[in-house]
């Protein structure tokens, strides 16, 4: 009986894994199914955390990179302000000082800015002074806008400042026009002109340079000019005794010729007539009177200076063509 039973319960669950065997492996299946699901959202879960996470970190990279791009646009106001400082500071310097050179130079009048403000300039007449060599000068070097009153008087004002060695000369109320070229005045401008004519007129002015500098105001006219001085180069005690000298040849009681015939002589027997490229003021009256030597253009200087001391219109007279000066000496009325 027992036996019957236990065979009997073994057909019955045979039966039921022949019957239904494909539900036992559906439920396995959405049992893994339901673990893979389970998993997946586990998985996606995490992956949204990570997303949010990441999110999280763009927006501290964005706030991030508004701070940089703040700071960057602060730095860049800062450096345009600074450009714009340091210019300011540039425009404010380029203000303060006028200065003409070079293809600047107008060569009318000089470009200076206000009317009011001054430059100082400078030139070179070497090849204009007679003392220095030079053997005459042609009509087209002559500045000529002057009238021959105020020509006559701005050379009356240098000559007196040059004796005493003034610094500066005013030279403001004759509105005295110069003319720029290459940054320096030109030579035939007229404030060169009264220059090196007042020099050349005067030849006891030994110790003047051949380079001056001048005073430019921006209204086309000169203020002053500031000439330059040989210094520790001349004896002026020297000279002084030895004009007295060749001066006291003449007397009161003799006529023009016989006191121009006199200083002549004088002259000639006292001075040695000395064509060496080395000698020292070989051109000026210093060499004549002093070291008693030199040319043409140290003995012409020298005559035109005595005789004009003595009352007598006496003129300095060179050529180029023939390499000689010589003087023109007006004796009762006459050349």
């Amino acid at each position: 009986m027992k036996i019957r039973r236990l065979l009997a319960s073994i057909m019955a669950a045979m039966m039921i894994l022949t019957v239904f065997p494909q539900d036992f492996y559906v439920f396995a299946a959405q049992t893994e199914d339901t673990a893979l699901v389970e998993e997946t959202v586990d998985t996606q879960t995490t992956e949204d955390e990570l997303s949010d996470e990441s999110a999280d970190e763009a927006v501290t990279y964005d706030s991030d990179k508004e701070v940089s791009d703040e700071s960057a646009d602060i730095e860049a106001e800062e450096t345009d302000k600074d450009t714009e400082d340091s210019s300011d500071t540039v425009s404010e310097n380029s203000t303060d000082e006028k200065t003409v050179s070079g293809n600047d130079a107008n060569e009318d009048v000089a470009d200076l800015g206000n009317v009011g403000e001054e430059v100082l300039m400078s030139a070179d007449v070497s090849d204009m002074l007679y003392q220095n060599g030079a053997l005459s000068i042609s009509e087209e070097m002559l500045g000529n806008s002057l009238s021959s009153e105020n020509f006559q008087s701005v050379c009356s004002i240098l000559y007196e400042g040059m004796k005493n060695r003034q610094a500066e000369i005013d030279i403001s109320q004759y509105n005295v026009p110069y003319e720029l070229v290459n940054g320096t005045l030109k030579p035939d401008c007229d404030v060169c002109n009264v220059y090196y004519s007042t020099v050349n007129d005067h030849p006891d002015l030994y110790y003047v340079k051949t380079q001056f500098n001048a005073s430019l105001l921006a209204n086309g006219f000169t203020k002053s000019i500031k000439p330059v001085y040989l210094t520790n180069t001349f004896d002026d005690e020297a000279f002084n005794k030895a004009v007295d000298r060749a001066m006291s040849v003449i007397d009161d009681s003799m006529t023009d010729m016989e006191k121009a015939i006199a200083i002549h002589d004088y002259l000639d027997v006292n001075t040695i007539y000395d064509l060496r490229d080395s000698a020292v003021n070989q051109y000026n009256t210093y060499g004549i009177l002093v070291d008693q030597r030199g040319v043409c253009q140290g003995y012409a200087l020298t005559y035109k200076m005595l005789l004009n001391k003595a009352g007598i219109e006496c003129l300095y007279i060179s050529s180029k063509n023939i390499n000689h000066a010589w003087n023109l000496v007006k004796i009762n009325g006459k050349f």
